[in-house]
């Protein structure tokens, strides 16, 4: 457990500071998932690397996060190595802020993505669902990671700015992917590098959305962007144009990772028929338009969409700064550090999990093993509503609900021979064959 003061000289957290310079930064990024997998095994749930020349102390466990979401303990500001923050678009955007400021910018956002938005948005997110599935089914052999990329930028578009299908989200897309790599690319801002074209992509990201923010500006608009534009903070100021741009920015690139956890569905329902059966009849009385409350009611769907996004990796880590010295398991972490809740890996802790490595969706059921401790689950992050926890949660779900639903309702699918492992390298990873699929209509 984490203390407010040190009462006494404690170790610092073991671990290795790396090569000169670079620190552990080469493996860290080769896979960085891996990386921190390894070192849960070899140190424990506290332990230090060097990235980038900055000491950072990594923690995994609920326990452990609960000191990390502790804002007497962890900051957010500067707590981005200068890459990162580069690609999220900068100092400005929610990810970077704390206390009030955070606070203001999280309702703003907010009320882009409270369950009245995601209400408002289910009959176009269930038309761009409904459309890809009639694509995929007539199209052959599909490469799904391309199309789930496509779905998940598409259907944001439409719900976030009224963009309808077309070269814009097309590019949006690719850039997307290009950012995706620069961030486990090393940050050398050469021209051709990984990393210099995730930074052109950025840029041409932002481009496109101060344009979008000055049309909805000038026009009439029931969308995300609107309800963003239109709300007020506690002093009544609105968000300028460069910090809508921002965090626009934010959400595309929150919500095209949600492709990987469409890709885990597939991955997981494919591997474990019975639950895919259990899932097609406990939807079936589903109406054909769903609601986002009755796809929140379905409860072993619920367990399912919840399983998937335990196991699926997303990011790695959350990186934080050390506000004042503290201590997590006997270990001191100085202030000024770098500080790092390992996400994925606290959902996979064995302490909370039983077999965590394995697909079950009844562990969210009677059994619960997720309330076992208020951050024992962090798939968008933890800790309280009004803390750092992803605002998108909510709608990533019922996203994921609606996918699942009409996955197993609708279609039958299969899957080649083919490498279903994931690029680990990458940002979210996927699997490097492309999860080539086809896919049929269901007989009735």
């Amino acid at each position: 457990m984490a203390t407010d003061s040190l009462r006494a000289p404690a170790p610092r957290p073991p671990g290795s500071a790396g090569l000169p310079g670079l620190g552990e930064t080469l493996e860290f990024t080769r896979d960085p998932f891996g990386f921190v997998q390894k070192r849960r095994a070899r140190y424990g749930r506290v332990f230090r690397t060097n990235l980038l020349g900055r000491m950072t102390a990594v923690l995994t466990g609920p326990e452990q996060l609960e000191a990390f979401y502790d804002t007497g303990n962890v900051v957010r500001d500067g707590a981005n190595p200068a890459n990162v923050q580069t690609l999220f678009g900068g100092a400005g955007v929610i990810n970077n802020l704390d206390g009030a400021p955070h606070a203001a910018r999280k309702l703003a956002v907010s009320a882009a993505l409270s369950r009245d938005a995601i209400e408002s948005y289910m009959p176009v997110m269930t038309r761009f669902v409904d459309a890809a599935f009639a694509r995929w089914a007539q199209a052959g052999e599909i490469g799904w990671n391309d199309e789930l990329k496509r779905l998940a930028i598409e259907t944001l578009g439409a719900v976030f700015t009224s963009a309808e299908p077309g070269p814009d989200l097309a590019a949006l897309v690719k850039r997307c992917e290009l950012i995706g790599f620069a961030f486990t690319a090393l940050p050398i801002p050469i021209p051709g590098t990984t990393y210099s074209n995730g930074i052109r992509a950025k840029n041409e990201s932002l481009a496109y959305y101060r344009q979008v923010v000055r049309a909805h500006r000038e026009g009439s608009y029931d969308d995300g962007l609107a309800r963003l534009l239109a709300a007020r903070g506690p002093d009544g100021a609105a968000l300028s144009d460069a910090e809508a741009a921002g965090e626009l920015h934010h959400l595309f690139l929150a919500g095209f990772i949600v492709f990987a956890q469409f890709v885990g569905t597939i991955v997981y329902l494919t591997a474990h028929p019975g639950v895919r059966e259990h899932l097609a009849r406990e939807t079936a009385a589903l109406p054909a338009a769903p609601s986002a409350g009755e796809l929140a009611a379905s409860s072993y769907l619920v367990q399912v969409v919840d399983e998937v996004r335990r196991l699926t990796p997303i990011v790695p880590i959350v990186f934080g700064k050390a506000r004042r010295a503290f201590v997590v398991d006997g270990f001191e972490i100085p202030a000024g550090w770098g500080v790092a809740a390992a996400v994925w890996s606290n959902d996979r802790e064995a302490t909370t999990y039983s077999d965590p490595e394995s697909f079950d969706p009844d562990r969210f059921g009677a059994r619960a093993e997720n309330a076992a401790h208020p951050y024992a689950y962090s798939p968008q992050g933890a800790g309280p509503p009004d803390g750092h926890k992803c605002p998108g949660l909510d709608l990533t779900a019922i996203f994921m609900a609606l996918f699942a639903a009409r996955l197993v309702r609708g279609y039958t699918w299969v899957l080649p021979e083919q490498n279903l492992t994931p690029n680990w390298a990458q940002l979210p990873p996927a699997p490097k064959d492309g999860l080539r699929a086809v896919v049929r209509p269901l007989r009735s």
